[in-house]
């Protein structure tokens, strides 16, 4: 190889890889002279080598020349910034080339691997080029190099720099009887699976009359700096290893110690005080038993007093519930929310009051559920609305609902009262108004009491068919595929087989956020609800879960 065609091919393949080694797996490049200009990779090779960070720039395949120009237009400014001798431009990279993009890559090499500083120069005509610093590095392992290109020619020389390299572990002799080209490969492979270093040559460009220089002194530079990591990790295993040991040393005179120490005064105390610690053992553990004996018994007869009285409190509770029910019990038709009886006249001046501020109000389907109440209960959630109302704004947000004491028979869990915010927030704001929590208030009621109307053996659940009877009084006819389909919906209410009054409220306050979107998508007033198109729309909703 002694011409500047062969030994540009040399260089070529030889960068090629030395760039690939640098960059990272998934930034890989198989032609030097095109993918320089692909994407991002020749300003990421500039920030790998200079440990800087360049330009904001991105991964952006492109045939656009225009894009092309622009990317590594931003990777050339970089290099003037870093002081790069090379006077390449975004053209001479996008056109690929050779003389300037081979000259880039060796101005790297110099600069960030072999040290611009000790160099002697670079001849043109691509005569011998030498390093001192390099040569020096070499020839302290005592291999007596003088140049980078002929005394390379028959692989010996790399191999005795493996043997060095790699502080014995491979040996020159292991390649006896091998001729040169099979050496210089078997060599190759054993240092890359064993040490990690790249094949960066091709043994056709080092075993030839007269190889590259410039492409063995950058295969010596990246073995010069493997040796380097190697006897850095070297070292560092030496020292954990020994600062191991030393801490194991250290625990076991420690422990031995610590031993000798607890068995002598074991001795002592078992030799000295033996009986006086057993007697005392003795009416220590005698007190203890009484002691337990009798805080069991007072216990026991506490937790007998409290559950007599307690069963006593629910028996009469349980009596005037019953009471309550069978004067209170509304029929089916009554529970519906559209058959709601006029309200007191004070409540219904309050009322108008309201339409006066927001019009909107009358128009929503929950909108007679406002009316439905008494003026006593009307002050009641009045005065109870203000004690939720912390930050006393005149609403309610989402976080003073869920921080709320709802009563008993109310209970709910955090993901229905945020479905009954969407639902009865009218205008979208993030927060109910009085009104609009009245109409809350009293959907919860009117559930709770659909529910302990159907709850018939007061067993506080609800079976399939029972759901599927109760749902007609607060205006959803479902099929028994709805009904399953419903319990799908709720993740709260997935692997039941029946319903309590917590997932049942749940479940209608899922049907009534859908009663909502009806009216939003339709712009259906409350009085204008077709049943039978509405029973058709929430049906096909849920045969779609």
């Amino acid at each position: 190889m002694t011409g500047n065609k062969e030994w540009e091919e040399s260089q070529l393949r030889t960068y090629t890889n030395w760039v690939n080694y640098n960059l990272g797996e998934d930034q890989q490049i198989k032609d030097l002279l095109n993918d320089l200009s692909e994407s991002d990779i020749l300003i990421s090779l500039m920030e790998k080598l200079s440990g800087k960070k360049a330009y904001p720039h991105k991964k952006c395949m492109t045939k656009s020349r225009i894009v092309k120009l622009d990317n590594v237009g931003k990777a050339v400014k970089f290099m003037k910034e870093e002081k790069l001798n090379t006077s390449v431009s975004a053209e001479n990279i996008v056109d690929g080339n050779r003389t300037y993009i081979l000259g880039m890559v060796w101005t790297m090499i110099l600069k960030y691997k072999i040290n611009a500083n000790q160099q002697k120069g670079v001849d043109t005509k691509e005569e011998l080029v030498e390093n001192n610093a390099l040569l020096d590095w070499v020839n302290s392992f005592g291999l007596n190099i003088s140049n980078f290109s002929s005394d390379w020619k028959d692989g010996v020389a790399l191999v005795k720099l493996t043997e060095a390299v790699s502080g014995g572990q491979i040996k020159f002799e292991q390649f006896s009887g091998l001729d040169s080209i099979q050496m210089v490969i078997d060599c190759q492979k054993l240092a890359y699976q064993q040490f990690k270093i790249p094949i960066l040559m091709d043994v056709k460009d080092l075993i030839c009359e007269r190889p590259d220089p410039k492409s063995i002194m950058t295969y010596v530079s990246v073995y010069k700096e493997r040796y380097e990591q190697l006897l850095f990790e070297k070292e560092q295993r030496e020292r954990e290893e020994a600062e191991r040991r030393q801490r194991e040393e250290q625990k076991r005179i420690a422990r031995e110690e610590q031993e000798i120490k607890q068995r002598e005064e074991a001795e002592r105390l078992a030799k000295e005080e033996q009986e006086r610690l057993a007697k005392e053992e003795q009416e220590r553990l005698a007190k203890e038993e009484q002691e337990r004996l009798a805080k069991e018994e007072a216990e026991r007869l506490a937790k007998e007093e409290a559950e007599r009285l307690a069963k006593e409190e629910q028996e009469r509770k349980q009596r005037e519930e019953q009471e309550r029910l069978k004067q209170q019990q509304p029929t089916g038709q009554q529970l519906t929310f559209f058959a709601i009886k006029a309200a007191d006249a004070w409540i219904l001046q309050n009322i108008q009051a309201a339409y006066a501020q927001d019009p909107t109000i009358q128009f929503q389907w929950w909108y007679p559920l406002v009316q439905n109440l008494s003026a006593n209960d009307f002050r009641e959630l009045q005065d109870w609305f203000k004690k939720i109302d912390k930050d006393k704004s005149g609403i309610l947000e989402l976080d003073e609902l869920l921080k709320a004491r709802w009563p008993k028979d109310m209970k709910m869990n955090n993901d229905t009262i945020k479905r009954l915010m969407l639902i009865f927030d009218a205008d979208n704001s993030g927060s109910i108004g009085f009104f609009e929590f009245i109409a809350l208030y009293n959907w919860v009621k009117l559930c709770v009491a659909t529910f302990k109307h159907f709850d018939i053996d007061q067993s506080g659940s609800l079976d399939i068919t029972e759901l599927q009877a109760a749902l007609p009084q607060l205006g959803f006819n479902l099929n028994k595929q709805s009904c399953d389909a419903l319990i799908r919906a709720n993740k709260n209410l997935i692997g039941k087989k029946k319903l309590n009054q917590v997932q049942f409220i749940c479940a209608t306050s899922y049907l009534a956020q859908c009663r909502t979107i009806y009216q939003l998508t339709f712009d259906t007033h409350m009085d204008q609800l077709d049943p039978v198109e509405f029973d058709k729309f929430i049906n096909l909703v849920l045969g779609l879960i």
